[in-house]
């Protein structure tokens, strides 16, 4: 089973988890359903990428009926054979991504877990 975790931004913020929390009911749900898939079956399930330009970066899409997730993982970057991180939340509209400098900043954030794993928590998917 991989495990996810989440980084910490530059205030200490869990970025992720509050951004989860502000989505609509059904994105949040939908999301958390495609974040079991990933923990159970791996990369290959639900992830889009590695992302042209950002090597180590994958999206999640979630094509929900209000808006389109893209949130932004890493494979590892510790152990990259069981565990994913969650960088960078990210949306979809109009085919460009929101916020724009998204992959920049979740590939920073990757490069601060890797000189510092203390930067990030383990996350747990909420169950139905």
């Amino acid at each position: 089973m991989w495990e996810f975790f989440e980084c910490f931004d530059r205030r200490g913020q869990r970025e992720f988890s509050l951004w989860r929390l502000e989505l609509p009911r059904i994105e949040r749900a939908l999301l958390d359903e495609k974040m079991r898939m990933i923990q159970v079956f791996g990369q290959a399930s639900c992830l889009k990428g590695p992302i042209r330009g950002h090597r180590h970066l994958y999206k999640i899409r979630v094509q929900g009926p209000t808006v389109a997730l893209r949130p932004l993982l890493c494979r590892g970057p510790i152990r990259m054979d069981r565990e994913f991180t969650m960088l960078q939340q990210m949306t979809e509209v109009g085919g460009k991504d929101t916020p724009p400098g998204a992959k920049s900043e979740a590939d920073r954030c990757r490069s601060e877990i890797i000189r510092d794993p203390s930067r990030r928590v383990r996350y747990e998917v909420p169950q139905p």
